[in-house]
C-alpha cells in the first residue's frame, strides 16, 4: 500500500526554504529537497519541473506576503517618516524569518537564476516597492536627485541582509541603525 503524505506541497515548501536558507542556491539539489520533504524525488518532480521553478515559487509566495504587509503600512494614517520606520521594521522581521532565503538574488553573479526574467522582474518590483515608501519622505536638498530613492532602497535591502547575517542577536540595534541611516537623508 503506498504511503500517503498529507500536505505534500507544504512539506516541499518548508524543506526547500530551509535548505535554501542554510545553503547557497547552487549547493541545493532536488534529491536533498525530496529527502527533507519525506518524499521520493519522482514525486517532487510531479510538483516542480526543476529546482529553479521551486525556488522562484517560494520566493514569490514569501515576498507577496511581505508586500501585503508593506501595503497595509501604506494604508495607516501616520506620518510618512513613521511609515518608513514601520516599513523597515517589517522588512527586517520578514527577512530575518526567511533566514537569508533570497540573498542569492542580491549577489551580482552570472548564475542561471539571476538571468531568469522572472527573477529580474522580481528584483525590480522589490526595489520599486521600497522606493515607494522612501519617495514619500522629504529628503535633504542635496539628496533630491531622481535616483536617490532607488539607491536608498538598494542600500536598505543590502544593509538589512548584512546586519541579519553579521549581527543576528542585535535585532533592535540593527533596526535602529537602519532607521538612523535613512533618517540621515531626511529633513
Amino acid at each position: 500500500m503506498p504511503k500517503i503524505i498529507r500536505d505534500v506541497k507544504d512539506n516541499i515548501f518548508e524543506a526547500a526554504m530551509s535548505l535554501f536558507s542554510q545553503n547557497e542556491y547552487e549547493k541545493v539539489d532536488m534529491k536533498m529537497i525530496a529527502k527533507d520533504s519525506g518524499i521520493a524525488v519522482g514525486t517532487l518532480y510531479n510538483y516542480y519541473e526543476n529546482k529553479q521553478e521551486l525556488y522562484i515559487e517560494i520566493l514569490r509566495i514569501s515576498w507577496e506576503q511581505t508586500f501585503a504587509k508593506l501595503s497595509n503600512i501604506d494604508e495607516m494614517h501616520i506620518s510618512p517618516k513613521r511609515k518608513l520606520q514601520k516599513c523597515i521594521e517589517q522588512l527586517y522581521t520578514d527577512m530575518e524569518i526567511r533566514k537569508g532565503f533570497g540573498k542569492e538574488l542580491m549577489r551580482a553573479n552570472d548564475s542561471d537564476l539571476n538571468k531568469d526574467e522572472r527573477i529580474i522582474e522580481f528584483k525590480k518590483a522589490l526595489i520599486l516597492n521600497l522606493e515607494k515608501h522612501i519617495r514619500s519622505i522629504d529628503k535633504l536638498e542635496k539628496y533630491e536627485c531622481q535616483s536617490i530613492d532607488k539607491k536608498m532602497a538598494e542600500a536598505l535591502l543590502l544593509t538589512t541582509i548584512l546586519l541579519i547575517e553579521a549581527h543576528p542577536q542585535e535585532k533592535t540595534e540593527n533596526i535602529e541603525f537602519l532607521i538612523d541611516m535613512l533618517n540621515s537623508f531626511i529633513k
